[in-house]
């Protein structure tokens, strides 16, 4: 299988050193220009559990990469979904499959644009990673990693990269709904990234708070009630746990949420694909939402601070007034 992930920055790298180690043929793909020339100089610097390991993987910008793929993996910022897509269609035919393992709401409508529903494969990974730098990502922790066909049509294809997977000591199984597993993770996310990032702690500090749970309590009310009425049924009791397994080292305890780290680089994060796009929905139905709207400002006010202009639409200024 010719293999490409699109999106080389913590996870990208991880999986796609992952896979390039068990004799996938891989390459990554990204448009940071000095982490490619890094990794196409010197490899890929891979940090774990055992240790440091130069991985020798072919790396290149969007236009520099050429031939069919057979798997496109896309783990690009959920800010970056539309961009790469446009910038990787002479690498797509009708017969490449397409999954995404990204953060977050809408990308699956951004998706569907450009390739069919019957090429598309969605999955939620719990696994983290850290860029520390051009050519250098810290891969610790285990988790799980969720895989399904969006039509449902198309289990024997999803089971063939769940073994891809399986086999490059990537845990991965088939979703029985996955719709509802990227709820539970948007739900995570969008309590976990901001406060970490907030608090510039990672999960197993914030977790010794002794008043932790009363922050994160009203967070996911909210998150429920808007699940809710967009018709998916999440159950508190489950995401509380998941949160609180993410607090222990040997899972993701000591990372540094994604949110955070694209804070400290001065990148957009993506806040507008978690509790943005939460609160759109709220608004949509008229449901208040103020935890999840403090936290959306807070971080966007962060943003600002590293250069980054707040774009304020339409939706986001009634979301400000209401």
């Amino acid at each position: 299988m010719n293999i490409v992930i699109v999106g080389a920055g913590a996870m990208g790298s991880r999986v796609g050193s992952a896979l390039y180690k068990n004799d996938y043929h891989v390459q990554l793909i990204d448009d940071w220009e000095e982490h490619v020339e890094a990794i196409q100089q010197n490899g890929l610097m891979v940090i774990n559990e055992k240790g440091k390991e130069q991985v020798y993987i072919p790396a290149h910008l969007p236009k520099d990469c050429a031939g069919e793929v057979d798997l496109l993996i896309i783990l690009t910022k959920s800010t970056k979904t539309e961009s790469m897509m446009k910038s990787c269609l002479h690498l797509i035919s009708e017969r490449t499959q397409v999954l995404t393992l990204q953060n977050g709401l809408g990308n699956i409508e951004v998706l569907t644009k450009y390739v069919s529903k019957e090429q598309l494969f969605v999955g939620v990974t719990t696994y983290s990673a850290k860029l520390s730098g051009p050519g250098m990502v810290e891969a610790f922790g285990s988790g799980k990693t969720e895989i399904m066909d969006v039509t449902g049509q198309q289990k024997e294809e999803a089971e063939r990269i769940i073994q891809i997977f399986n086999h490059s000591a990537i845990h991965a199984i088939i979703s029985e709904n996955i719709i509802k597993s990227i709820w539970n993770k948007v739900a995570f996310n969008s309590v976990m990234n901001p406060l970490c990032t907030l608090t510039k702690s990672s999960a197993g500090v914030i977790g010794t708070y002794c008043h932790f749970y009363e922050i994160i309590d009203p967070i996911l009310d909210e998150i429920i009630k808007v699940a809710e009425v967009e018709g998916i049924e999440l159950n508190k009791k489950y995401i509380t746990e998941t949160i609180i397994a993410a607090l222990n080292p040997s899972m993701s305890g000591s990372h540094l949420s994604s949110m955070y780290q694209d804070i400290q680089r001065g990148q957009p994060t993506e806040i507008e694909y978690l509790n943005g796009a939460l609160l759109k929905k709220g608004e949509l139905n008229q449901i208040p939402m103020p935890y999840n709207r403090l936290l959306y400002h807070l971080i966007k006010m962060l943003e600002r601070g590293n250069g980054q202009p707040v774009l304020l639409d339409k939706n986001t200024v009634n979301m400000s007034t209401n």
